[in-house]
């Protein structure tokens, strides 16, 4: 029964985040039971990203790629539409956000850019769709007279665009978006984070109605007033934002910082979490359920390696309830994602320090219910990047892998609650070259979606791919998107 099909009633629980080989995507996707997706921020890169992160290789925190073609989100609606967004280079040779919105069948309804006033580079970090089907991308974009601001973009189900929000900090510098969701009202909500000075950067969540009016903004920093970014966010049925992210405790120290605000702005509570004799924490994202808050990332162990390390939080009053950490044993394990459903368990993704996926379910009270690892046909290095969990306990994860003479694959695995395997399906673009999924969502009728950038004749010449199976892991469509 652990792999039982099932056709219809299947609800798409808490969002999953990607981390891996320095990227960071939260809320891969969403179904249509949720109101959002959010979150992607990219690998690090050059010397913009040194100047914005004080923090080391064990703390993979950076900007979006800058030289290539790239989705970084996915969701799903009720009608079975999948809506793509990501970065896309254009004619004049600079990035702009780019929305793809398939119907059930795979057809492209339309395709949305958007490219900010300056006519700079604008990079796509997160997409929500509401129960209408309305999209809500977000990203960093230049402004004029300012560097980078948020930019949030809503589109209707038909593609119109419905309005443009832009958010510039109080110092003018570099703001960067790192998720967005919205709630069951069509409010959205968008994090990341916001240059005050050289050295500091503050968590920056804000609040847009359904017509796009700001409603709220708030910011958080730790105590000691130094880098604080934001990895995930997510909303409740009531109108709560819960955001985590990585947050500066000293010269070198860096910890867990979720916050909980309610929705008329009010920090309720902000927890910091630091495994003692460790000074890098990294949290690479949350999942929300009906009673707690779930926050899983990387932590430097006792003995320098990294481990995944969850922690569950009292959603009313953010008491600690329990903090899980988990160590393969063999080298880092660099986890990339975490989800969560009502009592069905708390699922984190990513890769062991030997190069397979590796992902490990815990029961409500923090027992370990299962581990899995994957290690594909080359035999080589593969990394999730991102997960998905349904009511009844079955977890989707998809990530990157070595490929026996295909370069790297789309790996896309189900597993039951129990943790059978129930399917693994491997993508080979027509290029035979890299490829590597970005995000995963899954449908009310067991349908899963992969979206990732394929690899074709050139080392830096990508399409978009967006992969459908059905609910027995049977390849429905796969569609690319090459810039028309």
């Amino acid at each position: 029964m652990d792999c039982l099909k099932r056709s219809h009633g299947i609800v798409f629980c808490a969002l999953a985040l990607f981390l891996a080989s320095g990227w960071i995507v939260s809320g891969a996707g969403a179904g249509p039971d949720e109101q959002g997706t959010g979150v992607s921020t990219g690998p690090e890169g050059g010397d913009r990203a040194a100047a914005r992160r004080p923090m080391s290789r064990s703390n993979p925190q950076g900007n979006p790629v800058q030289d290539s073609n790239q989705p970084v989100g996915i969701a799903v609606d009720s009608q079975g539409n999948a809506y793509v967004t990501g970065q896309w280079v254009n004619t004049s040779g600079n990035s702009d956000f780019v929305t793809i919105k398939y119907s059930k069948a795979g057809a492209a309804a339309w395709v949305r850019h958007y490219n900010g006033p300056t006519k700079g580079d604008d990079y796509a970090s997160g997409i929500a769709v509401d129960s209408s089907g309305n999209a809500y991308v977000t990203g960093a974009s230049p402004g004029t007279g300012t560097q980078e601001d948020f930019a949030t973009v809503k589109y209707s189900r038909s593609g119109e665009q419905q309005w443009i929000r832009r958010c510039n900090g109080p110092a003018s510098r570099s703001d960067w978006p790192t998720g967005i969701a919205v709630d069951s009202s069509g409010s959205a909500y968008v994090t990341g984070d916001s240059q005050v000075s050289d050295t500091r950067w503050d968590f920056t969540t804000v609040k847009y109605d359904s017509a796009g009016k700001p409603m709220w903004q708030m910011r958080y920093n730790g105590p000691y007033k130094g880098s604080s970014r934001p990895s995930g966010i997510q909303v409740d049925s009531s109108g709560y934002a819960y955001v985590t992210g990585t947050s500066q405790s000293g010269e070198s120290e860096f910890d867990f910082a979720t916050v909980k605000y309610d929705s008329s702005g009010k920090q309720i509570w902000a927890k910091r979490h630091t495994r003692s004799g460790s000074s890098i924490n990294y949290p690479v994202g949350l999942a929300v359920s009906k009673s707690s808050v779930y926050v899983s990332g990387g932590i430097q162990g006792s003995s320098s390696s990294e481990d995944y390390t969850t922690v569950r939080y009292d959603k009313t009053t953010g008491n600690r309830k329990w903090v899980k950490n988990f160590d393969s044993g063999t080298g880092n394990d660099n986890p990339s994602a975490v989800a969560a459903c009502g009592n069905v368990g708390t699922y984190v993704t990513g890769a062991s320090g030997d190069g397979d996926f590796l992902t490990v379910k815990y029961d409500s009270s923090g027992a370990l219910v299962w581990t899995k690892r994957y290690n594909g046909p080359a035999r080589g290095y593969d990394s999730a990047r991102a997960i998905a969990v349904d009511s009844s306990g079955n977890a989707y994860v998809t990530g990157q892998s070595d490929g026996s003479g295909t370069g790297t694959d789309f790996a896309t695995i189900k597993y039951g609650a129990g943790g059978k395997m129930c399917w693994v399906q491997r993508f080979n673009g027509k290029g035979n070259g890299q490829d590597t999924p970005s995000a995963i969502a899954v449908d009310s009728a067991g349908n899963v979606y992969v979206t990732g950038r394929s690899q074709l004749s050139s080392s830096d010449d990508f399409d978009f791919a967006t992969v459908k199976y059905d609910s027995s892991g049977k390849r429905t469509w796969v569609k690319y998107y090459s810039g028309q």
